[in-house]
């Protein structure tokens, strides 16, 4: 499971402007508007994927995700930067 915090920093130090998780597919960035992968990440199981995300949400944002099956939040990463963080589960993944 690749590290989630490193995924980010990845993802602020190249300067996009999303970064989506997807499973059965490595991380993915939106930079000017395309998305690409990012290099040197395999892709992310389901298992990985939750765990990434469940590792940046407190229990309260766990528990309103696991209710409402979407969350809207927002994740700092102390020296790299802030993210909104959108979560929500499809129907097949």
């Amino acid at each position: 499971m690749p590290d989630i915090f490193e995924i980010m920093k990845d993802c602020a130090q190249q300067g996009a402007s999303d970064l989506m998780l997807i499973p059965n597919e490595p991380p993915l960035v939106r930079l000017l508007g395309q998305l690409r992968k990012i290099n040197g990440f395999p892709a992310l199981s389901p298992a990985d994927c939750k765990q990434a995300i469940y590792s940046i949400l407190n229990e309260q944002q766990r528990a309103n995700f696991e209710s409402n099956l979407e969350l809207d939040c927002a994740y700092h990463l102390p020296g790299v930067a802030r993210f909104r963080v959108n979560v929500f589960l499809q129907h097949h993944g």
